[in-house]
């Protein structure tokens, strides 16, 4: 079977390798073509060791690029599907799905892998791809299967998770199952295209909401004058209690924007998911008046930022809080220098080693608990910089640690000396 993944990204990309590792001939197709030409020659560098390892091995004629849709058995579109206007924006679906239309055939099968808003693959989905004088459920299938993946662990995800495959109809569903069934372990759980579609925001949903809650907590214990870190550490000590830890903001190609799809379909009913939305959107204004406060009780000027990914450990920026906080902090035309580790251009005033982000520092800001600034000694930070403030926003430094070298630690939630 020839399988055509749409779309090399994060998701694409470590898909078609595992197509092609598991005897499918596999087209991948995008239309950037750096990306093309460094999958061509397997000099592109996957986020996962053992897919890193796979795609390394495979043989060139199993995985060939194309920047043109091509005519194929089965379709797999892994193309963005971001937010605009807090409305799904489908630009770039419908262009693949127009394109398919051209090459489709009797008994092709067309997967839908983006996150979509409940309807959208019975609905628009189904009218693009129809255009070819074809009928879904009758000349070809046609299914929705969200991607349930962790940038960081890519093969663990895509292989152990379950799957949820729902089609437009029973063939549909069943079609889809096996193309799965050649590499995931998880479970592969059947049900329709609009449940599949539901299910997939809801999960990401969930997740925003509960981070909402432990940002919630962190902004009324400081009004009412508690020590949120302890307040929720305590709390936690309940066995059904698990307050998810508070922080700068919420990132990604999925937390952040799926919601929205929710909102969209029932605006009048999702009040709780658009409170969670406006919580989380909010913290990286709150980081940027606590930096304000605490340079201003200092007389400091300028500022390290340490980390702009979305999450820890790996070098996905999307939808990074840090980039909100440093557009707050290029409109008051504040001082700043970034490092991250993983992450090597399109950043204002990103430097390329944490010596050089501590030059003429005021104030350390930690954003994202990489594993590196986790693991960073006092001592040998001395070294580097006469700053011995450090702003927490992750709360995963140890204090005893830091205090002990003669820093002062501020956590986020936690600024009283600042404030009185």
């Amino acid at each position: 079977m020839v399988v055509e993944v749409i779309g090399l990204g994060y998701v694409g990309l470590p898909t078609a390798v595992l197509l092609a590792s598991n005897n499918h001939s596999v087209i991948g197709i995008d239309v950037n073509p750096l990306l093309l030409e460094k999958i061509e020659s397997r000099s592109l560098e996957i986020e996962d060791e053992i897919l890193d390892k796979m795609f390394k091995e495979i043989e060139s004629n199993n995985f060939i690029v194309n920047d043109t849709v091509q005519p194929a058995d089965c379709f797999i579109v892994a193309v963005p599907t971001p937010v605009k206007d807090k409305k799904m924006d489908l630009r770039y679906l419908e262009n693949a799905c127009l394109n398919i239309s051209k090459v489709l055939k009797k008994g092709d099968l067309v997967i839908i892998e983006s996150t979509i808003s409940p309807g959208t693959t019975s609905g628009v989905i189904k009218e693009w791809l129809e255009t070819s004088g074809l009928k879904a459920g009758c000349d070809f299938s046609l299914a929705h299967v969200p991607e349930r993946v962790q940038p960081g662990n890519l093969y663990k995800e895509l292989t152990e998770n379950d799957r949820i495959v729902g089609g437009i109809d029973l063939n549909s569903s069943n079609k889809a199952k096996e193309i799965y069934e050649s590499f995931v372990k998880g479970n592969i759980q059947i049900t329709d295209s609009v449940t599949a579609e539901t299910v997939k925001v809801m999960e990401n949903t969930y997740r925003d909401i509960n981070i909402a809650i432990a940002n919630e907590f962190l902004v009324v214990c400081e009004k009412i004058g508690v020590n949120p870190w302890n307040a929720i550490n305590l709390a936690n000590h309940n066995p059904r209690v698990n307050i998810l830890k508070p922080g700068p903001g919420v990132g990604g190609h999925c937390i952040p924007v799926d919601p929205w799809f929710l909102v969209e379909k029932a605006p009048e009913e999702s009040y709780l998911i658009q409170a969670s939305r406006r919580r989380n959107d909010s913290m990286p204004e709150k980081v940027v008046k606590d930096i304000r406060l605490i340079l201003n009780s200092i007389n400091g000027k300028n500022v390290t930022l340490l980390g702009c990914t979305y999450k820890a450990n790996t070098s996905d920026d999307r939808e990074s809080p840090t980039k909100s906080i440093i557009q707050h902090l290029e409109n008051d035309k504040e001082s700043y220098k970034v490092y991250d580790p993983y992450v090597k251009s399109n950043w204002l005033n990103l430097v390329t080693s944490l010596e050089d982000s501590l030059v003429n520092s005021d104030l350390i800001v930690l954003l994202v608990p990489h594993q590196q600034f986790i693991d960073m000694k006092p001592s040998e930070l001395k070294a580097h910089t006469s700053c011995r403030i450090i702003f927490d926003c992750t709360g995963q430094l140890s204090e005893e640690q830091w205090v002990q070298e003669g820093f002062d630690l501020v956590r986020i939630g936690d600024l009283k000396q600042f404030i009185n």
